[in-house]
């Protein structure tokens, strides 16, 4: 997905038949891996959620979902897309993270980190979550 025209792959694949319910060979879910196209990410997410893509299912790598990944990069559009579509903003990944807790530890260069934290709280986030090491967001 790393070509360009990975949308328009994403839907002819979508369009045969393929199962983007399943986890991938290296264990992703399939919207995780939709992080992996800067270009279309935000397409490919909706092409998958509107195929029925389970917007709450976590990689077998490292349980992050796709929510994670938008608000690890600070992609707000993609990360309202994700809460609209139902996406719970308390699922932890293994080190007991939530959403939450990603955008303080965005990409060098990510600017919306505060509209990405708007954005989880307007949604309900815990603003108390902890990890399992007992950080909070703040």
């Amino acid at each position: 997905m790393q070509q360009e025209g990975g949308a328009e792959s994403v839907r002819a694949l979508v369009e045969a038949g393929a199962d983007i319910q399943e986890q991938l060979s290296q264990g992703w879910a399939p919207l995780c891996c939709a992080f992996l196209d800067d270009n279309d990410c935000r397409e490919i997410v909706n092409i998958l959620l509107q195929a029925g893509a389970d917007v709450n299912l976590q990689d077998d790598d490292n349980q992050c979902t796709a929510l994670h990944e938008a608000s690890k990069r600070g992609l707000v559009a993609t990360v309202r897309l994700l809460l609209a579509s139902g996406a719970d903003p308390d699922i932890r990944d293994c080190d007991g993270e939530a959403a939450l807790h990603y955008p303080l530890q965005s990409y060098p260069g990510a600017e919306c980190s505060l509209e990405v934290v708007s954005a989880l709280c307007e949604a309900g986030a815990d603003v108390n979550a902890q990890t399992k090491r007992g950080k909070t967001p703040l």
